[in-house]
């Protein structure tokens, strides 16, 4: 079985052959956000057992999420929490960066798809999810009007 970092490799290099240069770059930029989401917050959906695994390699390895576990952690739970939480709480993201977030994690979850990772490609996550950037923008209008507002 591969392991995460492999599949995300994988997903990259197959981007990179029909992707123009500027956008590989913000494949690179996003996947390697969600590395660090998951080696950082992956194991918050871990089981006991897999717990145990996770916590005897982070001692020796903090980024070993994505080292040690494959595609069953791949999970749409998984994507969403990068999403909704991390990028928005965590990377603070900007409205573009969203943008580029959802557009990435959209194509790798169908990529997964395609070459059997996964059995179900969130599609109607990320029917929900688009607007996101719309909400980081609203979040943007609501503090700078508060900062300016006595």
């Amino acid at each position: 079985m591969k392991n995460i970092d492999t599949i995300l490799d994988e997903f990259l290099e197959q981007q990179k052959m029909r992707l123009k240069d500027r956008t590989f770059r913000d494949y690179e930029d996003i996947v390697f956000l969600f590395k660090d989401y998951l080696n950082g917050y992956g194991y918050l959906s871990l089981d006991n057992e897999k717990h145990k695994k996770w916590e005897e390699q982070f001692e020796k390895d903090e980024a070993c999420f994505t080292q040690i576990f494959g595609q069953e952690e791949l999970t749409g739970y998984q994507m969403s929490e990068f999403l909704d939480y991390f990028m928005i709480r965590k990377v603070m993201a900007s409205e573009s960066l969203m943008e580029n977030a959802v557009r990435v994690m959209k194509r790798l979850s169908k990529w997964m798809t395609e070459k059997g990772f996964s059995n179900d490609d969130y599609q109607d996550y990320f029917q929900e999810v688009k607007d996101l950037p719309k909400v980081e923008k609203l979040a943007e209008l609501i503090f700078n009007h508060a900062r300016n507002t006595p």
